[in-house]
């Protein structure tokens, strides 16, 4: 009986160890290990030419369509007439994209991808192929509306305003090459078109024709007579050492805006060359009483001053003062004018200082 029950505790010792040893490895098989820590990896280099992240453009709307004869906006550069006609850009649902694009750039986004679609069926559409180039317009993509407006020139050839938008843009990204005949088309279709003939004055300009640049602003002025034909006009007419034609025509500038710096700075080039030395002060002294701090008036007049001085220095001892009181005028306003500086040095009679 001993042995029995011996026997049973032994049996009830070893049930007790074995299910402490299960319950103590099922509890270490369902810990998770802590991992160690990660390494750092090391960071991408960026790249030297990262494309640009495209971000939507807030475009003004297209412009509404408007005759030849209107003024158009002026390319800052070259002075030309680079604002085609355009059509009004549809209007379009709202777009469910994540990206908001605003309205104008939307819409025209949407004109484009629905002209395009429908070149694609028919790729002598002249109404899709007038819409895309609306569009592509109105999202500022000249090159693309300048090959659009090529392609549409050829199913509509007898188009006198189409003809003068592809000039136009040809003129806006400085092709004058190419736009010398575009305009010369246009003219030939339209012999008083006043602003082809102001952009072929533009463009014969830039390439340096002066000869072809004075006759085309000539007829410009003629259909159309504006301050910045007679600007532009003058200036060739400088090139050409015709100083009272230039002067006249500065001086019609002045007539109609006192305030342009530019023409007023030009009559006086114009008329010192003339020799008209006390004339060629006039415009100078007018412009910096409404612009006293303007340096190229001020620097001019340094410059009249000690010309004057040169030719008769016993007679025009007071223009040697006066080059001093004009060149430290202009240094109080910009000290950084080696120029001006070594100008007044010589007119002080000191030796300038070295750079």
């Amino acid at each position: 009986m001993k042995l029995i029950v011996s026997l049973l505790l032994v049996c009830l010792a070893m049930v007790g160890l074995s299910a402490w040893l299960l319950v103590g490895v099922r509890t270490t098989g369902t810990a998770p290990a802590t991992p160690p820590p990660p390494a750092s990896a090391p960071a991408l280099p960026t790249p030297k030419h990262a494309p640009p992240i495209e971000q939507p453009v807030d475009l003004p709307p297209a412009e509404p369509a408007r005759a030849a004869s209107q003024p158009f906006r002026r390319d800052e550069q070259s002075g030309a007439n680079v604002t085609p006609t355009t059509a009004p850009v549809a209007d379009a649902a709202p777009s469910s994209a994540a990206v908001h694009w605003p309205d104008a750039t939307r819409d025209a986004h949407m004109q484009l991808q629905r002209a395009r679609e429908a070149l694609r069926q028919d790729p002598d559409s002249r109404a899709a192929r007038h819409d895309e180039v609306a569009a592509l317009l109105a999202l500022d993509r000249p090159r693309e509306a300048e090959d659009a407006l090529a392609r549409l020139i050829e199913l509509e050839p007898d188009d006198i305003d189409l003809r003068f938008q592809h000039a136009a843009l040809l003129i806006r990204l400085r092709r004058w090459v190419e736009a010398i005949p575009a305009l010369r088309e246009v003219i030939a279709r339209g012999e008083n078109h006043a602003q082809a003939w102001f952009n072929l004055a533009v463009a014969h300009q830039q390439l340096g024709h002066l000869h072809d640049a004075r006759q085309a602003w000539g007829r410009a002025i003629a259909c159309a007579p504006s301050p910045a034909a007679y600007a532009r006009r003058g200036e060739v007419l400088l090139d050409l050492h015709e100083w009272e034609a230039a002067a006249d025509d500065f001086q019609a500038v002045l007539d109609a805006e006192p305030d342009t710096a530019d023409a007023a700075i030009n009559l006086s080039l114009a008329l010192w060359k003339l020799g008209r030395t006390d004339d060629a002060r006039a415009p100078l002294l007018n412009l910096l009483e409404r612009h006293p701090r303007l340096l190229p008036a001020i620097n001019r007049l340094a410059g009249l001053a000690w010309h004057d001085y040169q030719q008769d220095p016993q007679a025009n001892t007071l223009r040697r003062v006066e080059t001093v009181e004009w060149c430290t005028r202009s240094l109080a306003i910009d000290p950084d004018q080696p120029e001006i500086r070594a100008l007044r040095s010589r007119a002080t009679g000191s030796t300038p200082p070295p750079n």
